[in-house]
């Protein structure tokens, strides 16, 4: 499978893309918390790779939906992953839309937060698609082997 990375950095092939912790908005980091509370307590998602561990990528060069699924596309590259797991990012959106911003504002403990959002924690974990589906690929590394963009 031929799978793509968005960055506003140039980089040569063989070059090895690892993670990073991107900077989040307070309501971004909630969701992303969500995530990982589902993930880390629930025994099928524990050996499932951490999202703050993830090169994330995407299935095509298209720049809208790199862009879409939260990448840049100043520079688009093809890239070899191993180990790859695939979620729809539609989730991350509901955990924003359904409670996110509630949370930040102190509106909502996290608690409640969790109780709103989980089912759509488990829905991303679980691979399942929406009916709007954004998948990303995730991966602990990727090896850049063309430049598309």
């Amino acid at each position: 499978m031929r799978l793509y990375h968005g960055s506003r950095e140039r980089f040569p092939i063989g070059f090895v893309l690892k993670p990073h912790l991107p900077k989040l908005e307070p309501e971004e980091a909630a969701v992303e918390k969500v995530l990982e509370h589902v993930r880390a307590h629930d025994r099928r998602f524990v050996c499932s790779l951490p999202r703050s561990k993830s090169v994330y990528l995407v299935d095509t060069p298209d720049v809208d939906l790199i862009e879409r699924a939260g990448g840049r596309a100043t520079h688009v590259y093809e890239v070899d992953a191993t180990c790859v797991e695939k979620n729809d990012a539609h989730w991350w959106a509901e955990i924003l839309s359904n409670g996110a911003y509630d949370y930040t504002a102190g509106a909502a403990t996290f608690q409640q937060l969790l109780g709103w959002t989980h089912k759509y924690g488990l829905s991303y974990w679980l691979g399942r698609a929406s009916d709007r589906p954004l998948w990303e690929y995730r991966a602990r590394s990727a090896h850049v082997v063309a430049v598309v963009r």
